[in-house]
């Protein structure tokens, strides 16, 4: 019913059934192994009805465990500075594919989402550390929250939207892409504030993360 759970439920499947098997390949291959999950993913592959993009992601946490590499402390400006420069080079690439209309855009749309999901937290490392970046306890601890809720919401807010004012200029989409999302985030956290603030006994909604 509530569809992003979807992740919830490949977390599981994957944790039982391809823990063993990924731990040894990564602890003796771990490179190889990471990038031949990559290009799985990137061609869509999947393996009884888990996909591949799945087990990349997870297997990415499992090596940085592995060899106690960690995102936010162990990553240097350098590094920094080249998972930025691999981010903003896979986004051209997908503009590039995409204004040229070409048959393959969807795979450099996909290396694009990959390579960002992957290297965002390393290449804002640095600025956390130094300050400039400031974590805000109260989004982390709702984040759960907003990822189980919000798709309800907007499912109902989109269909209102598109049902009331019938957009059809490119800026009225524009801004309808961008407004939507920002009043489901807004409540929300205006949810979760009311949970957490006046009704505690409602915790396990959020995996008791309140």
């Amino acid at each position: 019913m509530d569809g992003p759970l979807w992740f919830v439920r490949n977390l599981i499947v994957i944790s039982i059934v391809f823990s063993f098997p990924l731990y040894y390949c990564l602890k003796y291959a771990g490179i190889p192994t990471l990038i031949a999950l990559f290009v799985g993913a990137l061609f869509g592959l999947c393996f009884a009805d888990i996909s591949v993009g799945s087990v990349f992601f997870f297997a990415w946490g499992a090596f940085c465990a592995i060899k106690k590499f960690d995102l936010f402390t162990n990553v240097s400006e350098r590094t920094s500075r080249l998972f930025g420069l691999a981010i903003l080079s896979t986004l051209l690439l997908k503009i590039t594919f995409c204004v040229l209309k070409s048959p393959i855009e969807h795979y450099f749309n996909s290396l694009y989402i990959y390579t960002t999901v992957a290297l965002i937290f390393g290449f804002l490392a640095p600025y956390i550390k130094k300050g400039v970046l400031k974590p805000m306890p109260f989004l982390a601890s709702a984040s759960f929250f907003i990822y189980a809720m919000h798709k309800p919401l907007q499912v109902i807010f989109r269909r209102y939207s598109f049902a009331i004012l019938h957009p059809q200029s490119e800026l009225l989409l524009c801004t309808l892409n961008i407004l939507i999302p920002a009043i489901v985030i807004a409540l929300c956290l205006l949810a979760f504030y009311i949970v957490k603030r006046y009704l505690p006994w409602l915790n396990f909604l959020n995996g008791f993360r309140m």
